[in-house]
């Protein structure tokens, strides 16, 4: 699992160990996998520090993935950042590819290093978002990206049904943590809109529900699909 370090990854890793899982969990910092760790108690956690959107560093650790399970039957593909919050005619290029390069690349670069090692019956679950289906003031490149995770799990769908192999993706609204908190900072000083609705933003652990279902048997006829997730219903 990419992204490992963040909320969503975080609350993921969290929830396949406690489903007996052996997780391999990769993100681009040691301090968050540090915590992660320890945030995990006595439960056996493999890590790997890892930079997405470098496929030698993507490589090494699908390599590592499969010398230590053998067979790789699941891959949350979910790495992302949010960027700089710009409208469109401000957007640099620096900063337009710099999302681009992690959310979009970093999951090409994940699907193309893990297909390989699935086995037959696996599924890899891509994190898109509602932005990748509609625009959102200031947010130019990061839709973009999003819309690319789209196109790619589309894509990377059809290619791997052959072997066996489902491709997904989730799409979550406003995820409840860091990201957010930035983008509604962001937003409020660039755009001077006011901050989103913290109510409606939804839950980890509501969108690890709809990872784990593309995971499972359950999920078995599910090909090629973008699950939206909006607010809990709770």
């Amino acid at each position: 699992m990419t992204g490992a370090g963040g909320t969503l990854g975080a609350a993921a890793v969290r929830r396949l160990l406690g489903e007996g899982c052996a997780v391999l969990a990769v993100d681009r910092s040691a301090e968050a996998l540090d915590a992660l760790r320890e945030s995990c108690g006595e439960q056996e956690l493999s890590t790997c520090i890892a930079d997405v959107s470098v496929r030698e560093e993507v490589r090494r650790y699908a390599d590592s993935a499969a010398e230590r399970f053998g067979q790789v039957d699941y891959f949350f593909n979910n790495a992302g950042i949010e960027g700089v919050v710009a409208r469109v005619q401000d957007i640099r290029p620096e900063d337009f590819l710099r999302v681009l390069t992690v959310n979009a690349l970093g999951v090409l670069n994940g699907i193309a290093a893990m297909l390989p090692r699935m086995s037959s019956g696996g599924s890899i679950v891509n994190t898109g978002s509602t932005a990748s289906f509609a625009g959102a003031a200031g947010m130019g490149a990061y839709v973009a990206s999003k819309h690319a995770v789209l196109g790619l799990t589309r894509t990377a769908a059809l290619e791997a049904r052959g072997q066996g192999v489902r491709v997904n993706a989730v799409c979550p609204t406003g995820v409840r943590g860091p990201m957010m908190e930035s983008i509604d900072a962001q937003r409020l000083k660039v755009l001077a809109d006011e901050p989103g609705d913290s109510a409606r933003y939804v839950s980890p652990d509501a969108v690890v529900d709809v990872v784990i279902y593309l995971m499972s048997e359950a999920a078995r006829a599910v090909n090629g699909q973008a699950i939206l997730v909006g607010k809990d219903s709770a």
